[in-house]
This record gives structure tokens, sequence and C-alpha cells, in this order.
């Protein structure tokens, strides 16, 4: 699937915590990335420990009426979660709701500017 702007929705997921305030930089991230892009529709759901997941997401959205749908982990590295759990999951969805389109991303990690950002702010923190 090829995303297209003004007919993708797209969905971050991060991981959860039972921390109350640990969500609030997702909840900024989900706004800012709405600010500066021109996707229509960017979701936020959960792993586990928080609400909403995936799942709750998925639902709402096909009940909206989107068929395109990328799903953007917002996770570091690739482990249990993008390998085995999301896979999984996404194969049930696909199962429940034949006539969405799903596509995913890597870890955060394999993007080359993530990396180049981590470098920028470690020499920062490091020098300042």
């Amino acid at each position: 699937m090829l995303l297209k702007e003004n007919i993708t929705a797209i969905v971050l997921l991060a991981h959860g915590s039972s921390d109350p305030n640990w969500k609030n930089p997702f909840i900024k991230l989900t706004k800012e990335a709405l600010q500066k892009n021109n996707f229509r529709k960017i979701s936020l759901a959960f792993f586990e420990l928080e609400k909403p997941s995936l799942e709750d997401v998925i639902s709402q959205l096909h009940i909206e009426g989107e068929k395109n749908i990328f799903v953007f982990p917002v996770l570091l590295a690739n482990g249990y979660h993008l390998k085995i759990d999301l896979p999984r999951r996404l194969a049930d969805l696909r199962e429940k709701y034949p006539d969405l389109e799903f596509a995913t991303g890597p870890a955060l990690i394999e993007q080359v500017s993530v990396r180049n950002s981590i470098s920028d702010v470690i020499k920062e923190l490091s020098f300042s």
C-alpha cells in the first residue's frame, strides 16, 4: 500500500504504561504530526497497559469508513511487540476486517533521521 495523504489513516502505536503521565508525550506527538502533515486522520493506540488499544482504534476507523490504515510503531527498537505481537494482531485484524488495507512501518531506530537526532542530542547534552 502506498501512503496517500488524503486517503490513509495513520495509527501511532506506542507501548503503554501504568504511569498516567507516560502517554503525554505521545498525545503531543499525535497532535504535532497532525498539524505538520496533510493526513486527514492520525490516531494514537497502545500495545498494552493503556487505552485505546490497536483493536479499539481500528474498530473506530472501520466505523468511520476508513479503508487504508498505516500503523506506525512508536517503539525505538525491534523487540517482541514488533516481531511477534504486531504481526499476529494485524493478521487477526485483517481477518476481522477483510475490506481494510493495512501497512506498517519499522522501529524508529531503523530510521536514519532518528539515529542522527539521537546522536545530536547525545552530543548536545554531553558538551553543554
